[in-house]
């Protein structure tokens, strides 16, 4: 019986050695290329259709004239809907940003021309609806996003942690605002 230990010893004590005096090579994950967004002038998808445009893309205007979204809510207002004190975060005119207490960060922000047909070709999977009576789109893509188009312009709220819930009752007080 002790043989048989000492053999399983020897045995083991061998493995140990051998291990470390061998390099173990772990293998690299090469680098993943991933594709921008959205994949528009990429070859073989053909962009967007005519007339048709994403918001914060170059060739989509953000902002409108004598209007910026800062003057559709208030931090008041803000807290009011996320039950807590807000810090606004805004510092230019072309989106207004608050952080609430548990560091959900929330914008708004104003572009010119409609956007729910633009958001909708490369975020199909969303939730149409209406804001005070303008159609709305809700869709969860990167962000959570609520798009309501107004005449000539367009309202987006988003977040990285709301609800379809909470940024209806945001757009439900900035939509009326809008000029």
């Amino acid at each position: 019986m002790v043989s048989i230990r000492r053999g399983l010893l020897a045995g083991v004590a061998t493995l140990v050695l051998a291990g470390a005096c061998t390099s173990i090579s772990v293998p690299t994950i090469p680098p993943i290329a991933i594709p921008t967004f959205p994949p528009i002038g990429l070859p073989g998808l053909g962009g967007l259709p005519s007339g048709l445009t994403i918001p914060g893309l170059p060739g989509s205007s953000t902002g409108t004239e004598g209007q910026t979204p800062c003057t559709l809510i208030t931090a008041s207002e803000m807290a009011t809907i996320l039950s807590g004190p807000v810090t606004d975060t805004s510092s230019t005119g072309d989106d207004c940003g608050f952080i609430s207490t548990n560091f959900s960060i929330y914008t708004v922000s104003l572009q010119s021309g409609p956007s729910i047909p633009g958001i909708k070709v490369v975020a199909s999977n969303g939730v149409d609806f209406s804001v005070a009576g303008n159609p709305a789109y809700y869709v969860q893509f990167v962000t959570d996003q609520l798009y309501v188009d107004k005449g000539s312009q367009s309202l987006l709220v988003q977040s990285l942690s709301a609800t379809q819930e909470t940024l209806t009752a945001i757009a439900n007080i900035a939509v009326p605002r809008m000029q």
